[in-house]
């Protein structure tokens, strides 16, 4: 798991005299996509690149040209929204600094994860405050009467179809940008359908 991953990348990193701290462990550890392998050597292009014996995140998104995980936070409420036009903004402006979206779409994959395990079940917070700093969990927690399970599971399964697209896709932009349209037209619809007539 990814929190088993970021604790075994602490080890490494005290033994060459450096201290990891949590959120850049996690961070790495989720870049490394579940390979302890990647992970490690992640963390060794970020040991060489650092002069400062204590690594935060912001160091790590840094190097790696990494969206800060506030950005997926302020897509999320976005969505929570239904907000179009502050998405695809947001969605620009990550693309014009040059942050690597595709794992920008990995952060919005987890993020729909996670509110899908505390939507269906509060308890699951304590297993999520593993893998996620708690205030994150709280923000989640605090925008999920925005979201029907359902709504959840879409988003969820969009945004990971989407993310077979980056490699194939013209614009790097684009698998998000439908991904976000698709699950904020769906609902609309939805709610169209429940008032009684179909929207174009």
């Amino acid at each position: 798991t990814s929190s088993l991953i970021a604790s075994r990348l602490q080890k490494i990193a005290e033994k060459e005299g450096f201290t990891l701290e949590d959120g850049a462990s996690r961070m790495i550890a989720l870049a490394a996509e579940g390979s302890f392998r990647d992970g490690e050597s992640i963390l060794g292009q970020i040991l060489i690149s650092l002069d400062d014996k204590k690594i935060a995140k912001e160091a790590v998104e840094r190097i790696l040209g990494l969206p800060r995980r506030e950005a997926a936070k302020e897509l999320f409420s976005h969505l929570a929204s239904r907000d179009t036009a502050s998405s695809l903004k947001l969605i620009q402006r990550l693309s014009d600094d040059g942050y690597d979206l595709s794992f920008f779409n990995k952060l919005m994959v987890s993020f729909f994860r996670n509110a899908l395990f505390l939507k269906t079940d509060k308890s699951f917070k304590s297993f999520l405050a593993e893998e996620i700093p708690l205030e994150e969990c709280e923000y989640i927690e605090a925008r999920l009467a925005d979201f029907s399970e359902n709504d959840l599971v879409r988003g969820l399964n969009l945004f990971h179809e989407y993310s077979q697209r980056f490699k194939r896709s013209p614009l790097p932009q684009l698998p998000l940008e439908l991904a976000v349209i698709e699950f904020i037209n769906s609902n609309e619809q939805k709610i169209a359908r429940r008032a009684g007539f179909e929207v174009s």
